[in-house]
């Protein structure tokens, strides 16, 4: 229970990480 917890949480926290990554990128490029 508490492992399926802890995954749930990682993969939430690893599509934020990314589209955050996704964000800057875009940014940069703007300029």
């Amino acid at each position: 229970m508490m492992e399926n917890k802890a995954r749930d949480l990682f993969a939430y926290h690893g599509e934020e990480v990314f589209l955050y990554s996704i964000y800057k990128f875009e940014r940069k490029q703007a300029k």
